[in-house]
């Protein structure tokens, strides 16, 4: 009998360290599930309040409470709404970029000459460098050439003060007498 009564105390050891051992694993499935529920719920939303509850839910309810998470937690990390809202900008700006045909207002590529649906022109080529301009522009941004054809000079800032300095003077009289050349004054020496 006391044989028995050793091996039912030994087989009650093993059952209270096997219960140990599962009691301790369920404990650690717990706390890594709420684990994971923070660092979840804190990718895909920055409100506090939605974080507290999406924790406080599965901590509360150790084994229902990740289930009744995943139904309820948001569908996109902020990453993934960040990358869509990325996209449609660019989606957006491609399609700004893209100027309407002035007659029949359907988008026309920056290389286009005339709108391939309705032939209306929506550019022009320089006559001098070839490159494609806006019906609008009067001269080309690339060489500088006017709509006639022929180049633009190149004025430096100091021309242009001469310029506007001369236009001044005019105005106050020293080149009034400009066209008579008896009554015409020297400019003073600067």
């Amino acid at each position: 009998m006391l044989d028995v009564l050793a091996g039912l105390s030994d087989w009650m050891g093993s059952l209270k360290l096997l219960g140990t051992v599962i009691v301790g694993y369920l404990l650690l499935l717990w706390l890594a599930s709420i684990l994971w529920a923070y660092r979840d719920i804190r990718s895909r939303t920055p409100d506090t309040m939605s974080q507290l509850i999406g924790v406080a839910v599965v901590a509360l309810m150790p084994l229902a409470g990740v289930a009744i998470y995943l139904i309820v937690r948001p569908s996109e990390t902020l990453e993934d709404s960040y990358e869509r809202e990325l996209e449609q900008e660019a989606i957006r700006s491609e399609l700004v970029a893209q100027a309407p045909c002035p007659n029949c207002h359907r988008p026309v590529d920056r290389d286009f000459v005339v709108c391939a649906y309705c032939r209306t022109a929506v550019r022009e080529e320089c006559q001098r460098c070839r490159k494609l301009l806006m019906l609008d522009w009067r001269h080309c941004p690339y060489c500088g050439t006017s709509k006639a054809g022929r180049p633009e000079p190149v004025r430096s800032a100091r021309a242009a003060r001469a310029d506007e300095q001369a236009k001044e003077e005019v105005g106050t009289g020293w080149m009034r007498n400009a066209g008579d050349p008896a009554r015409r004054t020297r400019r003073p020496e600067e």
